[in-house]
Parts: structure tokens; C-alpha cells; sequence
């Protein structure tokens, strides 16, 4: 398999910090979708929740969708979708599994047999689309979310180096919708109190940490406690070494119980 090069690693990077610290859970999932395009070209892509009806039913919820498809009206796709291919569409099994796996359509069909099926007509041909790839979030036995990703027939099939590179993100994609379902249905976050008398954080990194969680970047920060950005970045750097972190979407570790 290729390795990422890297200018990819800095993307991937960057994918991730998006991930754990842009607090609005519909906005991370179209920022990544929005970056992922340039590591992994595509002509449209849908991000889902799923919610569980069951142990063996799920409904995908709260689209989000990049789209460039010939017929804009996705709100229409996912119904028709949900009404006559969920069932037969190898997602399906995939979320049963209830385990996080990035993969290609091709890795559980080929091309031919793959076009033989009434998802592929349903689903493909409509829309001039032929190519499919995927990533199953899932968490601590749950299905959390879906992330599909197609190109033309006009186009090529995604390379193992690609799928490599959606591998790369599908823990972090879990965790982070974990964190949000769990935050939803249980407790708030630490305050920033347990923080200062766990780690002993002086007054300065208590404020800015408090900042850091609320997703600010370290202009606004700077500008907020009237410090300049080099005294900022000293003040995180003693900061992370106190929490033993080497990076701010490790903080989201921190701030809750997973």
C-alpha cells in the first residue's frame, strides 16, 4: 500500500483537530467533508447519523451532504434510499457489525455484480454515479454514523492509498460522535475548577484552557486576555505539559469521560 505523503499527514491533521474541536456536531461533519475532498476526490458525499431502532433495524438521520449530483434534491435520495435499499445495501450488515471499518463498494462486490443489483440501479445509474466508499463509525458496541463518499463511472475506483487515508480517520470519527451522543444523554462537562485543582493550573491557564474548550483559536484568545500570541504559546506549551497532552483535540479526552 502507498504511504500518505506529507502534505497528506498535515491534512490529516488538520482533519482531526476539525474533528474534536468544532463544537456544532452537523458543522465538524460538513468541515470534514469540505477537507476530505482534497485528499479524497469525490462528485458527491453524504454524512449520517444513525440511530438504532433495534438491534438489527437503523435509521440514518441529520444529512449532511457536499453535493454536486445532477439532481440536488437529496432529501429525496435518502427517502428513496431508506424505502427500497437500506436493506440491501451492504452498509446494512456493516452497521450490524457494529465495529468502525472504512472499505470500497468493490471490496464486497465487483464492478459487474455490482451493477446487477437494484441498489446499484436505484441508487448509482440516476445519478451517473458508480464508485462508492465508506466509513462506519462505530463506538463501544454502537453505530454512530455513516460517511459515504461517490464518484463517476467517467472517474476511477478509490485507491487503497485513499482508503488508507479514510482508515486513518474512522476512530476519530467515532469517538468524536460517542462523545456528542453520550454528552446528550448524560452529564456536562468537568469544570474548569477540577481541572485547576487536578493539574494545579494557575489563574492564566485555568482562562485559557477554559478558551481552548470553547473552540477558540489562539488569536482570539490572545486578543480576549490582551496577551500576545508568543506569550500565549508558552502559556500552552507549560499548559499541555501539566495535562500530559501533545495536542489541543486531546483535550476532548480530558474534558469528559468516554
Amino acid at each position: 500500500m502507498d504511504r500518505i505523503e506529507k502534505n497528506e499527514v498535515s491534512l490529516l491533521s488538520h482533519i482531526i483537530y476539525t474533528i474534536y474541536n468544532t463544537p456544532d456536531i452537523a458543522q465538524m461533519r460538513l468541515e470534514v467533508l469540505q477537507l476530505l475532498k482534497y485528499a479524497v476526490p469525490f462528485d458527491t458525499a453524504n454524512f449520517f447519523l444513525i440511530r438504532e431502532e433495534d438491534e438489527t433495524n437503523y435509521t440514518l438521520t441529520d444529512l449532511v451532504n457536499v453535493n454536486s449530483l445532477k439532481n440536488p434534491d437529496v432529501d429525496a435520495v435518502l427517502k428513496k434510499y431508506m424505502k427500497t435499499c437500506f436493506d440491501i445495501d451492504s452498509t446494512h450488515w456493516l452497521c450490524s457489525a457494529k465495529k468502525s471499518i472504512a472499505y470500497r463498494t468493490t471490496d464486497f462486490l465487483s464492478e459487474e455484480a455490482l451493477e446487477s443489483t437494484d441498489y446499484y440501479k436505484e441508487m448509482f445509474v440516476p445519478y451517473d454515479l458508480h464508485f462508492g466508499a465508506q466509513i462506519v463509525c462505530a463506538h463501544e458496541d454502537t453505530c454512530l454514523g455513516l460517511l459515504t463518499l461517490f464518484r463517476s463511472k467517467d472517474s476511477h475506483n478509490f485507491s487503497d492509498k485513499e482508503i488508507f487515508f479514510l482508515d486513518s480517520l474512522k476512530e476519530h470519527l467515532s469517538i468524536r460522535l460517542f462523545q456528542d451522543r453520550k454528552q446528550q444523554n448524560t452529564s456536562p462537562r468537568k469544570s474548569i475548577s477540577w481541572f485547576r485543582e487536578t493539574y494545579c493550573l494557575t489563574h492564566r491557564e485555568e482562562e485559557i484552557l477554559d478558551l481552548l474548550l470553547e473552540g477558540l483559536e489562539n488569536e482570539q484568545i490572545a486578543e480576549k486576555l490582551c496577551i500576545s500570541e508568543n506569550t500565549l504559546r508558552r502559556h500552552i506549551y507549560n499548559l499541555y505539559g501539566k495535562l500530559n497532552i501533545q495536542h489541543r483535540w486531546q483535550l476532548h479526552f480530558l474534558d469528559r469521560e468516554i
